[in-house]
């Protein structure tokens, strides 16, 4: 799979799997989201226990990413491919899913959350080794997805300051900025 593109069903499977089990234990894991949290501390904090949130997203894909159409039918969800593409648009119906990810610090905790469910959770003073766990995936696409969200809003509020004062202008005829 694709490293940058990662489609919803296959987030949305990562999520699950990672709010079954959200405790971080892995050196590397840990590291990674400790710069999530420097990333989104750029953000200002939003309530108590330095709660920092955006709207992340992930495309919806293709059909083929929500499943395998035989193994849908053999489980006997769906009858037809018709069936099967209906169930797909009800689970996405929508080209973009949308996540609403909060990070917050109590104590010598961090907690992250993804539509208001706890996904990952660790103390900064208890680490084990470095070993490769099922939360490492969620964890790269979340530092990625961070950083491109969080520099795109910090651009988008730059250049509104610069248009309230006429600095930043759009040129209608060209087209270009």
């Amino acid at each position: 799979m694709n490293k940058k593109y990662k489609p919803a069903p296959y987030i949305d499977r990562l999520i699950l799997s990672c709010q079954g089990y959200p405790e971080i234990k892995n050196e590397l894991n840990i590291k990674k989201l400790l710069s999530v949290v420097a990333i989104m501390d750029r953000l200002g904090k939003q309530g108590d226990d330095e709660l920092r949130s955006i709207w992340i997203t992930a495309e919806r894909g293709e059909m083929e990413d929500f499943g395998d159409y035989s193994d849908f039918k053999e489980g006997g969800e769906v009858n037809s491919k018709k069936d099967f593409e209906e169930l797909w648009k009800y689970y996405y119906p929508d080209k973009i899913r949308w996540y609403n990810f909060a990070v917050t610090k109590y104590a010598d905790g961090f907690y992250f959350y993804i539509d208001s469910k706890l996904t990952f959770q660790f103390k900064t003073n208890y680490i084990s080794e470095s070993i490769y766990d099922f939360h490492t995936e969620l964890c790269d696409w979340l530092l990625q997805i961070t950083e491109i969200n969080i520099n795109w809003g910090m651009h988008l509020k730059h250049i509104k300051k610069l248009s309230k004062f006429g600095i930043y202008e759009h040129s209608k005829k060209s087209n270009r900025i």
